[in-house]
């Protein structure tokens, strides 16, 4: 024990080499600068960024369906529907603006080491927007494709028609939503009740009417 002296106040025990009096071991740096130890809170606070950071890496790329024979699919896709093709790897796969891919049945079966199944399920929809609906509908009967159901009005208002293509996929092809607000617009129906009759707000209809004007001043 260290003897009192009497009139002056000991010094307290020298702390542990590497160390600071008040400062927790661990948080000098090799080059002896003082570093904040982290709170709790704040650990958590970059443990959640960083769970963030990894989570944003991950983006949707592309839908990808199977069919029997490119060159064949290709006359509907790029022929009929005219999307542009972006990735062409010739008769193994293919790729389209906007996200759609078309792989070999062949070849994607030794991909994935199975049998692909092309029947008709039913439950997997490719949608699409035109500006004629009607002038598609005449070019995809003329090309003996098989319907769902010819030209018909949604309860939005709406119209489509649904069809397969060469491999049993179901494609949906529907008329523009701008294009149905102004038919509306037309028939006298207000925006209140055009809102109410699409599920837009009244703001969504504005737009809508907005961009179908923009599009008719940029043809003209």
């Amino acid at each position: 024990m260290t003897p009192r002296v009497r009139g002056k106040r000991q010094p307290n025990p020298a702390p542990p080499r590497g160390t600071l009096r008040g400062v927790h071991p661990g948080t000098l740096s090799p080059e002896g600068v003082l570093r904040e130890r982290p709170s709790s809170a704040t650990s958590k606070e970059n443990r959640d960024l960083s769970k963030k950071d990894q989570e944003e890496k991950m983006s949707f790329v592309s839908s990808i369906i199977v069919v029997e024979e490119i060159a064949r699919s290709r006359l509907l896709y790029e022929n009929i529907l005219h999307l542009k093709v972006t990735a062409d790897f010739g008769i193994y796969n293919v790729g389209f603006e906007a996200g759609l891919s078309l792989y070999r049945r062949a070849f994607f079966q030794e991909l994935i080491g199975g049998q692909a199944d092309l029947g008709r399920h039913n439950n997997v929809v490719l949608y699409f927007e035109v500006d004629n609906l009607e002038r598609l509908e005449e070019e995809i009967t003329q090309s003996g494709f098989a319907f769902i159901h010819k030209i018909r009005e949604q309860p939005w208002k709406q119209r489509n028609f649904r069809f397969y293509d060469y491999d049993n996929h179901v494609l949906e092809i529907a008329e523009r939503m701008d294009i149905v607000i102004s038919r509306l617009m037309q028939d006298g129906s207000s925006m209140e009740e055009i809102a109410k009759l699409t599920g837009y707000s009244v703001e969504q209809v504005l737009a809508e009417l907005e961009k179908h004007n923009e599009m008719r001043q940029g043809r003209s």
